[in-house]
């Protein structure tokens, strides 16, 4: 009985531990989504800019 009570003990870390893991991957990804996003958004706003300069001359 007690070696039982004690691989279910097992079983509810190992799955807490997985969903640990994975909430946090899911979390680098947001991160990592949001900082291509950004760096996207101020390389097309340097392209737009160097295309308005462009223009001006």
């Amino acid at each position: 009985m007690e070696h039982e009570r004690m691989s279910d003990e097992q079983r509810r870390i190992g799955r807490e531990t997985k969903r640990i893991q994975t909430m946090k991957r899911i979390e680098e990804n947001k991160r990592e989504q949001e900082r291509v996003y950004l760096e996207s958004v101020r390389s097309s706003e340097g392209f737009k800019r160097s295309l308005l300069k462009k223009n001006k001359k």
